[in-house]
């Protein structure tokens, strides 16, 4: 696996627990909005890492 695999596949990884922790917090939990928002970073940080968006180029 090269260095450009790797970064995808971490950033894939990244990316997919960003979304489950953006959308699977339970509503009312104690840090509700923190967590929400932190997945949003974390989805964000992933997708520039797997390059999700590249085709948009």
């Amino acid at each position: 696996m090269n260095k450009r695999q790797l970064k995808k596949s971490i950033g894939t990884a990244v990316l997919c627990i960003g979304l489950f922790l953006a959308i699977c917090t339970a509503d009312g939990s104690k840090c509700e909005i923190s967590l929400r928002l932190a997945g949003v970073a974390l989805f964000a940080i992933g997708a520039g890492l797997a390059e999700v968006y590249d085709w948009q180029n």
